[in-house]
């Protein structure tokens, strides 16, 4: 049986207690999850664009955190101009 009897988020570990003993008696285990590192590659740089025209670019959004790191990211905005 387990039961969570606390779950710290202060970027240093997430605590969590587990039965592991049928008289009932708890051990703490604690896991401190990987740490993540948002990186970005790449630049969108345009001059000279004419009226009408279209233009393309691209980049590279990537996690070169710790190995099993997720990064929990999504876009917010976007420009009112453009398609």
């Amino acid at each position: 049986m387990d039961c969570s009897v606390g779950d710290q988020r202060n970027g240093e570990a997430d605590i969590y207690a587990q039965n592991i003993q049928e008289d009932g008696t708890l051990g703490v285990v604690i896991y401190n999850p990987p740490e993540a590192d948002l990186d970005c590659e790449g630049n969108l740089v345009w001059t000279k664009v004419k009226a009408s025209s279209s233009v393309t670019g691209s980049f590279e959004v990537k996690n070169i955190g710790e190995v099993d790191s997720q990064l929990n990211w999504n876009i917010t905005s976007y420009p009112s101009w453009g398609t």
